[in-house]
């Protein structure tokens, strides 16, 4: 959900790319090529001071590597090659270096900082032979979101297996006798490889990008997994690395940061980003134990904790974002069991490093109210009990939408209310998002037993009217006013002034100029002003107010953008 307006924090894992995601090694072919090199094994290297990643690995002439020099303040002064006829370096920055391999050899990429060094072996095998047999089309230029379908002319036509070059780029799909449908998922360009016996044919698939946008894998540095959590105004990114899958293990994971078409390491495993503010600030939290600890990364510093930032870990704890002053919100306990006598559910608010909790409509009953959102102003909307219904083991609570401001929690009351066999009417609601303007939507009952999306301003709340007899619910309003819901759980719409357009796939997130985000059948979708685009295949997870949209593609943390 996403509420424009809040300046604060866009709630949005960089992974190593793995050169083996772009190289072209066509293992069963070359075995015998690499035997005829005489360079067909890792030569022996110095001791180094600091590791360069991957330490060793092996491409096909005409493949990029990126070297990663490991040193904890990311910088090195210079980049060298033990060959540059077999190897060059396309490009570099102040950790890393795009080295492109010419032709078979042996070559050893060394890393020089401050009298220190780094060292790491690039093999380079031949490029792949000439194909046995053709496979039509050879070559063929799509746009993202396409399926192309590829034919082998064997003499039974017959293929043993299809492979792609590039599985991050395209995936196979169907495939029977001779045919493979292959299926795009990101721009760039990949080999669609299809064997018989010792033969094989090979066949070239250019994916274009959807029209005027980049799609930008951040990568995954040596990790085997990424997922992005947020993005500032700026462009800046963070997320969260993996480095296991085993279910029966712990998970292994690291925060990162990502801009200017580089990513990082955050200090400390286990200390996981949550949001970023517009200066910069990160915050997050460290999960070592039943605790949860909040903590903040200030640019060019080591992270601390907040002050009164523990929390239940099994109950949860969620930053909802950083202010440009660096006032920080979270809520505490959203996946507590309801029931439990011990449930502290909370608003925090850390304002000069100093916490104050947001308070309660009624303070007799347990603590039991949550922020959902805020804007820049600093005006916060959420849920707060008002009534506590007594069952059999089993208390509920009637809730009533909040927004606080200078430490002043109002009821914003409900629509309505109806029978329920309680010695009170039941009826609640909850505020879902507000914009800069003070404007609130969430979702309430009637008096007719239905939810209710409802728009709240000028201190008065009204239904939104869209769908009228049908459950409604409100997720997100931007600055202009334009609110983005859901009618019956199901379709997603987009109410502008009183009218109402539905969205063609599953909307998550709302742009400043009522872009809708969102997902059908696998792919990325943003839809404005009647029109869709297929970004390609994903999974959206925030978007900033630029139009920028981060998200996941497979295993891969992934930057929608705009051009121009």
């Amino acid at each position: 959900m996403m509420t424009f307006g809040a300046e604060a924090v866009i709630l949005v894992w960089n992974v190593r790319v793995l050169p083996s995601v772009r190289r072209h090694t066509f293992a069963a072919l070359l075995l015998g090529a690499v035997a005829c090199t005489d360079s067909s094994s890792p030569t022996q290297q110095k001791a180094a001071s600091f590791g360069i990643r991957p330490a060793v690995d092996t491409v096909a002439a005409g493949v990029s590597v990126m070297s990663v020099a490991e040193r904890e303040d990311s910088s090195v002064d210079a980049w060298q090659l033990s060959d540059s006829s077999a190897a060059r370096i396309d490009s570099s920055g102040s950790g890393w270096a795009l080295v492109r391999a010419l032709r078979a050899g042996t070559v050893t990429i060394t890393a020089a900082r401050l009298g220190d060094s780094g060292q790491a072996t690039l093999v380079i095998l031949p490029p792949p032979p000439p194909s046995s047999f053709p496979v039509r089309p050879a070559v063929d230029t799509v746009s993202l979101g396409a399926e192309v379908q590829f034919f082998a002319e064997t003499r039974d036509s017959t293929v043993d297996q299809w492979v792609m070059s590039d599985t991050s780029l395209a995936r196979l799909g169907p495939y029977y006798g001779s045919y493979a449908h292959v299926v795009t998922r990101a721009p760039g360009t990949v080999t669609v490889i299809a064997r018989r016996g010792a033969d094989s044919g090979v066949a070239t698939l250019v994916i274009l990008p959807p029209a005027g946008w980049d799609v930008i894998n951040l990568g995954v540095l040596d990790a085997i997994s990424g997922r992005p959590v947020a993005i500032n105004d700026k462009g800046t990114i963070v997320g969260t690395l993996r480095y296991n899958l085993n279910p029966s293990e712990r998970p292994e994971v690291r925060g990162f940061v990502y801009n200017d078409g580089r990513m990082r390491y955050l200090a400390g495993r286990d200390s996981l980003p949550l949001a970023i503010g517009p200066s910069g600030a990160i915050v997050g939290t460290d999960l070592t134990g039943i605790l949860g600890q909040f903590l903040i990364w200030e640019p060019g510093a080591e992270p601390r904790p907040l002050t009164n930032g523990t929390y239940h870990a099994g109950w949860g704890g969620r930053i909802i974002g950083v202010n440009a002053r660096g006032d920080i919100l979270a809520s505490i306990g959203e996946e507590g069991p309801e029931f439990s006598t011990a449930l502290y559910r909370t608003g925090r608010l850390w304002r000069n490093d100093s916490p104050v909790d947001l308070g309660q409509l009624n303070t007799s009953l347990p603590m039991r109210t949550l922020p959902t959102a805020w804007n820049t102003r600093g005006q916060i909307v959420g849920w707060s009990p008002v009534t506590r219904l007594p069952h059999a083991g089993d208390d509920t609570y009637l809730s009533h939408p909040f927004l606080w401001e200078n430490g002043v929690m109002r009821d914003l009351g409900i629509l309505g209310s109806s029978p329920c066999g309680e010695p009170v009417e039941c009826g609640d609601g909850i505020a879902t998002a507000i914009n800069i303007h003070g404007t609130v939507v969430g979702r309430s009952t009637t008096d007719t037993s239905l939810y209710r999306a409802f728009i709240w301003e000028n201190g008065e709340m009204h239904d939104l009217g869209a769908f009228p007899g049908r459950n409604t619910d409100a997720l997100a309003i931007n600055d202009r006013g334009q609110v983005l819901g859901t009618v019956d759980q199901g379709p997603t719409f987009l109410w502008t002034n009183g009218e109402t357009e539905i969205v063609p796939f599953d909307g998550s997130l709302l742009g400043p100029n009522g872009e809708v985000v969102g997902t059908r059948d696998g792919h990325v979708f943003i839809w404005q002003d009647g029109q869709e685009t297929d970004l390609g295949e994903g999974s959206p997870i925030a978007m900033n107010n630029r139009g920028e949209i981060i998200g996941t593609r497979g295993a891969l943390p992934t930057l929608w953008r705009k051009r121009g």
